[in-house]
């Protein structure tokens, strides 16, 4: 059982900034492999079954947050975090010695159930210290710091992958880990647990859909992990394998894609907690994210400016619902409802189950190109749940 102290003690340091630079470096970690896994995996199962591969790690995802709140009332958000840091750790260096197919994919399941249950875990420090007053700053700064590692990792992939060498990517996210496993072991050892709320999933549904705007921003959070899954999955697979741009080119227009997420959310942030409520920016975002990819599902061009100016606007959508789905989720809850956060970050595998399932079934009837216009008319959905809610200003 991990130690509760009635007066938590963080070595002098300022636990949110802390969580700013894990947040930093957890976020290097996790966004230097991310566009390069699906091509990686690739070498290991054929094109078309890349989806399915996405759907069972999702699968596993869900089930593993059905354990989380458990493990956190018996254990402890402390010391579950640093055993998950462990286990990805060394899933991460089974994915960068590569050796046979069964253990690539056992390892990649693993580091995709991990970094899901790791979402939470944050959420739950950085919840901890943060008021309603100032979520919107707290969590727009946060998302900035994660951002910016996102932004920075498609230029180091640039400069480090070579010729496929998809190894040398995964190495040094494995070596990203270790800072990120020190700082956690030295901050919040003491960290002071608050009693978690555990509810059956069921009855976490069941509460969250009477609730109408936690339902409903729970749904617009699906929309959005969603469209992350379906890019994530399929843009570089097109723009690598189908237009034919290299993967020096594609580092770099992924670099200015993802500055949005650097440049809007704080200010967006600070803007839901002092004059607007998040409906405003949420429809406008999806309507951006709507428009962006039915244009892609049209470009065969390979002008990389064209593809680079595409690309951004979509992220200027996706960066205003990120940043307003988040503030305005936590306005909602506390650090105490672990149900409830777990839930909210079953969105994500939840999207990685379905959006790949949904491109699977349609890509033998469609071009890969096409699988955007699909998306977009999703979005629309997103606007649609928009509208209904409730502004918290």
């Amino acid at each position: 059982m991990e130690e509760v102290s009635s007066r938590p003690i963080y070595h002098r340091r300022n636990p949110v900034l802390v969580m700013y630079l894990i947040g930093f470096l957890l976020g290097l970690h996790v966004a230097i492999p991310a566009y390069i896994t699906s091509s990686f995996l690739s070498q290991f199962a054929p094109e078309k079954w890349i989806g399915v591969l996405y759907a069972i790690a999702s699968l596993v995802t869900i089930i593993a947050f059905s354990f989380l709140p458990a493990l956190l009332r018996r254990y402890g958000n402390y010391s579950v975090s640093l055993v998950l840091l462990w286990v990805e750790f060394l899933a991460t260096l089974t994915l960068t010695l590569a050796g046979a197919p069964g253990a690539v994919i056992a390892a990649f399941i693993a580091s995709f159930v991990v970094i899901a249950l790791l979402s939470l875990n944050m959420d739950i420090f950085l919840e901890h210290f943060s008021r309603d007053s100032s979520t919107g700053r707290i969590r727009g700064t946060y998302l900035v710091f994660i951002n910016s590692a996102w932004v920075l990792s498609q230029l180091i992939v640039s400069f480090v992958i070579t010729d496929s060498h998809y190894w040398q990517v995964f190495a040094l996210a494995t070596f990203l880990l270790i800072p990120v496993i020190f700082l956690v072991q030295n901050t919040f050892k003491r960290f002071n647990n608050p009693p978690y709320t555990h509810t059956p999933f069921f009855k976490t549904l069941g509460l969250a859909w009477l609730h109408k705007n936690i339902w409903n921003i729970y749904v617009v959070n699906f929309l959005l992990q969603f469209f992350y899954a379906w890019m994530v999955i399929y843009t570089p697979i097109y723009l690598h394998n189908h237009i034919g741009f290299s993967w020096a080119q594609i580092s770099i227009m992924f670099s200015i894609m993802l500055l949005p997420f650097v440049a809007t959310e704080r200010p967006l942030g600070k803007i839901a907690d002092r004059w607007l409520g998040e409906k405003e920016l949420l429809v406008a975002g999806f309507a951006i994210m709507m428009m962006t990819t039915a244009i892609m599902a049209f470009m065969l061009s390979t002008n990389i400016v064209l593809w680079i100016l595409v690309l951004f606007a979509s992220r200027v959508g996706a960066s205003m619902v990120e940043v307003m789905s988040e503030t305005y989720f936590f306005k909602q809850t506390t650090d105490k409802d672990a149900s409830l956060l777990g839930l909210f970050r079953t969105t994500r595998p939840w999207a990685y189950v379905i959006a790949p399932l949904i491109a699977t079934l349609i890509l033998p009837f469609v071009g890969i190109q096409y699988l955007f216009l699909v998306l977009a008319v999703f979005m629309i959905y997103g606007i649609r749940r928009s509208l209904v809610i409730h502004d918290t200003k």
